[in-house]
């Protein structure tokens, strides 16, 4: 039988797509990445605020959009569909809107990865119990390895005038998968260094190589015999069927270098401290990214968090990729590695951030190339990008390889970038009204009938702007004038309750219940956004 030729990698390393990864992945040929390390939005429903503007981390359920693709995955992975509805009921419709993005992303990447390829997923306790259930449905739960607890801070609760529900939350989860049980893995390369305390205490013994203890030379007592070990040396011979510890010419190696002695009538070896320990999945080394390392990049995750997973997870000249590479850390760290790389992001900075990175330019030095951007230079960019040996591309891959291979469907797009609000605010202010009735959706005042009341009642925000709020009739409240003001744009509403009335039980007895307003005004905006596309130019395509 012919073997199946070697997987081409139809892409230059050292490239970086300025692009939606989905559309990128789909271009990738299968069978050519070595490794994915990446960083994944965490769906925390927020907007992320940083030096490029803000990154979105907000996902809602469009049954158009998703339910389709929900059935057209069912017939290829039915366990990646039956995950993520059991998800929607015990959690919400959004988080599975947040699944369906991501997994259609994560059955591309295992395409991708070769036999012997891992993957290393970050996310935190938003979701991650749920991610784990849905890579266990991609990539096989025989195949998962370990979820690594990483700490990535020390700090507290800032101080509150209420006190805490739950203990601090200080760690994320790195899901580390692999493709087959053949995959590349070198826990030597990061072992855990013994601290000077332990080699003192277990150590105790020490010549002129340093220190060490003994250990007899035999094997304890076995049912299985071991022949190959039974053997006379130095008028000894080992006392169980099991034999001495080492081969002969391990024995004989040992003793010429002084490292067999006697000891109390019995034939030892010394031994002594190795580099350190295997490492385990708690990962409380490596503090957050700060100081001159921080580029202004949310979440940026540090470089030796990823020069970790870069070191034990591939070797030099190996493929590393991150689909969602933000300000580039883990393409840093796989050049520093000698390894190549592939990045992917769509965020508008992302071309200025990764090869600031790259070239290891400081967070003054970024933010002084980018008023030349603006001013004087704007060329400067294109002639760092010349230098650091990476390309730069807004073209997606072409696939080269078996296209029919593991075909799976997309999810369509359905909502154009920063869509205008379907409503109005003036008519979002008397729908509320009229649907809700003429009372304050803080302190629960009752306003005026009919048109004094309208004009009494103020339209707000449910979650702020500043946290990543819409404009859309879902993140819409009323407000009388003084609860308007007390929100501001710093509080949700439901902090804003939770000030007024003392406590989270009695503001959760408002009249004005926020789950059935947000089932109400979903469907009021699902609604006039089908009859928007029976009107318009399709919004979506396949």
């Amino acid at each position: 039988m012919t073997p199946s030729p070697a997987p081409i990698l139809n892409v230059v390393p050292g490239t970086i797509f300025h692009m939606d990864n989905i559309v990128a992945l789909r271009g990738i040929n299968s069978s050519t990445s070595d490794l994915i390390a990446t960083d994944p939005p965490f769906n925390t429903g927020r907007n992320r605020e940083a030096v490029g503007g803000k990154y979105p981390d907000q996902w809602w359920w469009v049954e158009e959009k998703h339910g389709p693709w929900l059935e057209q995955i069912r017939d290829l992975n039915r366990a990646v569909a039956e995950v993520i509805e059991a998800a929607m009921h015990a959690h919400t419709k959004d988080l599975g809107a947040f699944l369906c993005f991501l997994s259609e992303r994560l059955i591309e990447c295992h395409r991708i990865l070769k036999d012997t390829g891992s993957i290393y997923l970050h996310c935190d306790p938003t979701a991650s119990h749920y991610i784990k259930a849905v890579m266990d449905a991609i990539f096989g739960a025989k195949n998962f390895r370990n979820e690594i607890v990483w700490k990535w801070t020390v700090r507290g609760f800032k101080g509150s005038q209420f006190l805490p529900r739950s203990y601090n939350t200080n760690t994320d989860s790195v899901l580390f998968y692999t493709k087959t049980s053949d995959a590349s893995f070198h826990a030597d390369r990061v072992l855990e260094p013994y601290s000077p305390e332990y080699i003192e205490k277990a150590f105790k013994l020490e010549d002129d190589k340093g220190r060490y203890y003994l250990d007899v030379a035999y094997n304890r007592q076995s049912a299985s015999p071991r022949p190959n070990l039974c053997y006379e040396y130095r008028n000894f011979s080992p006392p169980y069927n099991s034999g001495w510890k080492i081969s002969r010419e391990w024995m004989e190696e040992l003793d010429r270098s002084g490292e067999i002695v006697v000891q109390n009538g019995k034939l030892c070896r010394k031994i002594r401290p190795k580099a350190g320990r295997i490492r385990n999945n708690l990962w409380d080394d490596i503090n957050e990214a700060k100081g001159k390392e921080r580029t202004g990049y949310p979440d940026q995750k540090p470089v030796a968090l990823y020069e970790r997973i870069v070191a034990a997870s591939s070797n030099p000249g190996d493929l590393v990729l991150d689909p969602f590479c933000g300000c580039g850390t883990t393409l840093v760290e796989a050049r520093n590695l000698d390894r190549r790389f592939i990045g992917i992001d769509r965020n508008d900075d992302a071309k200025e951030m990764i090869l600031c990175n790259l070239a290891g330019m400081k967070k003054a030095e970024v933010a002084e190339n980018r008023k030349k951007t603006q001013h004087s230079d704007p060329g400067w960019i294109d002639r760092l990008l010349a230098k650091q040996d990476a390309l730069f591309k807004t073209d997606p891959p072409e696939r080269t390889d078996d296209l029919e291979e593991e075909a799976t469907p997309g999810l369509a797009t359905i909502h154009r970038h920063k869509e205008r609000p379907i409503f109005d605010p003036a008519t979002m202010k008397r729908m509320l009204y009229e649907q809700f009735g003429p009372r304050c959706w803080g302190c629960d005042f009752h306003a005026p009938a009919g048109e004094r009341g309208i004009k009494y009642l103020e339209l707000d925000h449910i979650t702020p702007k500043a946290d990543g709020g819409s404009n859309h009739l879902t993140n819409r409240a009323l407000l009388c004038g003084p609860c308007n003001r007390d929100k501001s744009d710093t509080l949700t509403l439901g902090a804003l309750r939770r000030q007024i009335y003392g406590s989270r039980k009695k503001a959760n007895q408002h009249p004005i219940d926020l789950k059935t307003v947000a089932a109400w005004t979903r469907q009021q905006e699902l609604e006039a956004q089908q009859e928007r596309n029976r009107n318009e130019a399709p919004l979506f395509a396949n």
